[in-house]
Order: structure tokens, then sequence, then C-alpha cells
């Protein structure tokens, strides 16, 4: 599980985050700063934020293996719009999402994810507020005063990223 959140492993993440959206038509907003914090926001809770299952961070095949999701897939990856999901959870919404259901098999084993994607797209509050608290969390501890170390070199959250990711925040809950 270290190796999962190394620096380095964490930093390539967060570039294919940002290439695979970006390849998809879809803004990402979050800076690399921030999907630190969300990184170690998920270290110290890594479980599904839909199912609560634990996550299986050695195998990027396995269906819990964690995955960065929007609640609202009609907006951009922004704070307050993110969670943590297994894969195969993920898989599920897109798939009900995009209305390919009718074509898709569910294997038995994935019947009981797949009852708690449907019941999760009919009422997203669990996924709401546990993309309240990754929030709050990467807020309170996105400051002047934090120092973020990257391969010998510091970064400092400026009062004005955090004023921008507020703003950001603030549009997405209304």
């Amino acid at each position: 599980m270290e190796q999962y959140f190394s620096l380095h492993h964490i930093n390539k993440m967060y570039d294919r985050k940002k290439t695979n959206a970006k390849r998809r038509g879809i803004v990402c907003d979050i800076t690399k700063s921030q999907y630190r914090l969300i990184m170690s926001y998920m270290k110290n809770k890594p479980c599904c934020a839909y199912t609560g299952k634990e996550f299986d961070f050695s195998d990027p095949k396995s269906d819990m293996y964690p995955t960065l999701e929007r609640i609202d897939s009609s907006l951009p990856y922004v704070l307050g719009n993110v969670v943590w999901v297994g894969a195969t959870v993920n898989y599920i919404k897109g798939t009900l999402e995009n209305k390919l259901c009718k074509t898709t098999t569910i294997e038995l084993d994935k019947l009981e994810t797949f009852k708690v994607a449907a019941e999760m797209l009919l009422d997203n509050t669990k996924a709401v507020e546990e993309a309240n608290k990754l929030k709050e969390y990467v807020l309170n501890n996105l400051s002047e005063t934090n120092i973020i170390e990257s391969t010998g070199e510091a970064e400092m959250g400026t009062k004005n990223e955090t004023e921008m990711l507020t703003e950001s925040v603030e549009q997405i809950e209304n």
C-alpha cells in the first residue's frame, strides 16, 4: 500500500487523471497540491464512498481498486463533486448513466455491487456527504503555510489558489 501512496505514484496518477479527462472532454480543475491532499484523505479512509468496502491497492484490475469519480457526471472534476470509489462501482455508474445497461451482462458476483450502484444513482446523499468531507479536508489543509515537498522542491499553496478553489466549490454547491 505504501508504494501506492509514494510521491512518484501520486504524481503519475494525477497526470493520468488530467490527461484522461482532457481526452474525454471533461474539465479537471483539481491542482496537483489538491490531488495530493485528496490522496492523503483516501489513505486515511481507504474505502469506497458508495459501498463502504475497503480498497484493494495491490491489483489495478481489482473491483475495489480506487478511482476518483465525479458524483454529477455533468460537472467537472472539482472539490465537492469527487469521491473515491471502487473501479467496478465507477464502471457500473457510468454504464447506467450512458443507458448501456440493456446490453451489459452483469456477473453474479458483481450483482450486490450493481444493486448498491443503482441505489446510489437514485439517492447519492452518502456520496455527497463524503465529497463534502473530502472538500473540507482539502480546504483545511491547503493554505499558505502548507508546504508539500516534491523531489527536493517545495510547493506552496497560494491564497489565490485557495480563493479560486472556494469559488469553484461554491459554484458546485449552487
